[in-house]
């Protein structure tokens, strides 16, 4: 735990230290971002999977895939290149999290303070718990924003439909990316229309039933499409619309409105504020979709960046109120599921060629999540991972 917090509070201390007199202090807090993110060991979840199909499995099977084809041909050419599946791993987090701070850089200088925020809203899934399939998908979709930000629609489609042959899911965050044409007609609207537009996502998020039902309908129109992607997202009833997570959410959302202007005053400051919203509403409606967070991942990444915009320009309290809430989803998110304790590292295995054998590392963090909560981590199946 120790590990997870003393790094978000690092990226806060790291952007409020001159770049002059501390730039060796950044780059080795660089190298450590890297090291620890990019590098968990027994940490996650699908890389049980992923190590086996990395190694074990034969040429035949890999290229015989009738979907998301783009995935297994990186492994059948990677690993003739890398034998060691946890270097390809490592390494191919590493590009993921590079391509976060050039997206991050893309709109402010802030890096550090928007890394620490994403740690919440993307990078502790995408990098820790690591969706390995929808990690790579999701690296092209990052790489493509440069052509949405510049009205390159076009170019945007063509390169962010090449992430279907990763996680075919992602078909979801990039037909709603292209709602950006649209953007001049909301973020302009009264912080009534706005937040009536809030609350009717939030009832939404009430009543399963009603997506249920637009899933079935979709499900109607595109079978091929839907058989992937409602085997993952499938509305059921849950508490989470009154978890500690969603009433902070819900302040933050009226943080955001609160600090309109200052974000719109940013170069790009119409597509943050128009995709941070779309962030919030989605994160209210598909709460009660088991897994249907992944689709607002994409967008938290401009959600984090309005946050640290607002950091910036904000006074005392809100700023510090800020760090505070954002820092309790963290250790929330951490201490809730065995993905994240105890954090162990993959550098000296990688380095020693002389793995930790795979029966003690797919069981460690769950051993160790049952003493913490008594309860029993259910294994998955044999299909591959959501």
């Amino acid at each position: 735990m120790l590990f997870y917090i003393v790094t978000f509070f690092l990226c806060i201390l790291m952007d409020n230290l001159p770049d002059r007199k501390h730039i060796l202090g950044k780059k080795l807090f660089m190298v450590w971002l890297y090291a620890f993110l990019c590098f968990g060991y027994t940490v996650g979840t699908d890389w049980r999977h992923y190590e086996d199909l990395y190694n074990l499995s034969t040429d035949n099977d890999l290229l015989r895939r009738d979907y998301e084809q783009g995935f297994y041909f990186l492994i059948y050419i990677v690993r003739r290149i890398i034998p060691d599946f946890w270097l390809f791993l490592g390494l191919i987090k590493c590009l993921y999290l590079y391509s976060v701070f050039k997206f991050i850089k893309k709109f402010i200088k802030a890096e550090f303070l928007a890394i620490g925020l994403l740690l919440n809203y993307n990078l502790l899934f995408m990098l820790v718990d690591n969706p390995l399939r929808f990690m790579s998908g999701s690296l092209i979709l990052i790489w493509s924003t440069v052509y949405l930000i510049d009205k390159k629609y076009l170019k945007f489609i063509i390169v962010a439909l090449l992430a279907l042959l990763f996680h075919i899911s992602l078909i979801a965050p990039i037909l709603l990316s292209l709602l950006i044409v649209f953007r001049k007609r909301i973020i302009y609207k009264s912080n009534v229309v706005l937040s009536v537009w809030y609350i009717i996502a939030c009832v939404i998020g009430l009543f399963p039933q009603i997506l249920n039902e637009f899933s079935n309908y979709f499900a109607t129109l595109f079978p091929t499409i839907a058989y992937k992607l409602l085997n993952v997202y499938v509305a059921e009833s849950n508490n989470a619309i009154f978890t500690l997570g969603s009433l902070i959410m819900f302040f933050l959302f009226f943080v955001l409105l609160r600090y309109r202007k200052i974000i719109l005053n940013n170069k790009y400051g119409d597509v943050l504020f128009f995709f941070a919203l779309l962030y919030m509403y989605l994160f209210r409606i598909l709460m009660i979709f088991p897994t249907g967070f992944r689709i607002t991942l994409y967008f938290g990444l401009f959600f984090a960046v309005c946050l640290a915009i607002i950091i910036k320009y904000a006074n005392f309290k809100i700023k510090y109120s800020l760090y505070l809430l954002v820092g309790l989803t963290i250790f929330k998110t951490i201490w809730s599921g065995y993905q994240y304790l105890p954090y162990t590292n993959s550098i000296y295995y990688i380095l020693s060629g002389d793995h930790l054998p795979k029966s003690y590392r797919s069981n460690v963090n769950k051993i160790e999540y049952h003493k913490r909560t008594g309860e029993t981590i259910k294994e998955k199946g044999l299909n591959v991972p959501d």
